[in-house]
């Protein structure tokens, strides 16, 4: 562009003016007037091409700004992002340690003895105080048999149906039984977990109050737990009393919660039991409630038969038609899957980022 317009220039030259000695003022005039007139056209030529090169520049300007503004947008997005990521993970550690405090203040009192007592809250009660039969080795282990005789059923049974979906990696089956009682299951592998460390885990988060009430619900449900007896490593019987906040009831069970290996690696259970001297001393204010709810920790393994994870089946029954039609009920359900992933196995959040 530059050297275009250094010819225009060059061809405005005054020698183009030059007039011979003897032309009329009338030829002179014409001449003049032409030269002029190209003059003028040339310099509109090359105003108008100088607008054009700077709408060009403007444009290609408008277009790198453009370009950064877009970058700048995503690279914020990214950043607020990750600060959500690292509040989230901040809220909770904090959460975690609080828990981690309350546990360390229980477990000077607990250390798995029984009749020990937590509790967040509960609207008293004159049940509190019944004692709940202690019952023999012999009984539990029948329970413990019985229980899995049902397990089994269970698994062998089919003719289950689904809804298809996959939420976060987990499967879903149910059906109902002669009864109408519910019976749901869910599924999902974790190839990089082992099966002896999610049962730890898991039965760390069952036998004890804070974590278990953090499994269960949400924090705006009140808790009580009490250990009533245990036997060995791998039993133990617990009383769980739970109120929510816009409910005039106290939720309430006894049950048995056991761990064992099985030929495909090991099952946690727990099972509410018959209590009928804690029944008799209720109040108008409490439900007994049922509950029977395993999980299966299986080893997974490849098409070459080698070691490849995990593979967590999680299933119960609801007998009560009252809790079938509570949609808080059926959240739950899928909300405790999630919160025992996040406890024993890593933090969602941190696996979505």
């Amino acid at each position: 562009m530059t050297t275009e317009w250094q010819e225009d220039v060059t061809t405005m030259s005054p020698s183009e003016s030059k007039t011979g000695a003897n032309d009329l003022p009338e030829d002179r005039r014409a001449r003049r007037s032409a030269i002029e007139k190209k003059s003028r056209q040339r310099r509109q030529h090359v105003l108008r091409r100088m607008r054009q090169e700077v709408k060009q520049l403007e444009n290609h300007n408008y277009s790198q700004l453009s370009l950064v503004t877009q970058a700048l947008e995503e690279d914020r997005a990214k950043m607020l992002k990750l600060l959500e990521s690292h509040e989230l993970f901040q809220r909770t550690a904090d959460a975690m340690a609080r828990r981690g405090s309350s546990r360390r203040e229980t477990l000077t009192n607990q250390s798995h003895k029984d009749d020990f007592v937590w509790d967040t809250g509960v609207p008293p009660s004159s049940s509190f105080a019944v004692q709940i039969r202690q019952r023999s080795s012999a009984e539990c282990y029948e329970l413990v048999r019985e229980t899995y005789e049902t397990i089994k059923r269970f698994d062998d049974g089919g003719q289950f149906v689904s809804t298809g979906a996959n939420f976060m990696g987990w499967t879903d089956k149910r059906k109902y039984d002669e009864s109408r009682a519910l019976q749901y299951g869910f599924a999902k592998t974790f190839p990089l977990e082992s099966a002896e460390k999610l049962i730890m885990q898991t039965w760390d988060v069952f036998c004890h109050a804070d974590s278990m009430a953090h499994l269960s619900f949400n924090a705006s449900v009140i808790h009580r737990f009490q250990i009533v007896q245990t036997l060995g490593d791998d039993l133990c019987i617990i009383r769980r009393d739970h109120k929510f906040p816009n409910l005039p009831l106290n939720f309430l069970t006894v049950h048995i919660v056991f761990r064992l290996e099985t030929p495909s690696g090991y099952t946690l259970c727990m099972r509410t039991i018959p209590t009928p001297e804690l029944m008799e001393a209720l109040e108008p204010h409490e439900l007994y409630y049922d509950v029977f709810h395993w999980t299966h920790f299986n080893h997974a393994f490849d098409e070459d038969g080698k070691p490849a994870g995990c593979e967590i089946s999680t299933g119960g029954y609801i007998a009560d038609v009252k809790q079938l039609v509570s949609k808080y009920w059926l959240f739950e359900l899928v909300m405790s899957v999630l919160r025992w992933e996040n406890m024993c196995v890593a933090p969602l959040f941190l696996k979505c980022v």
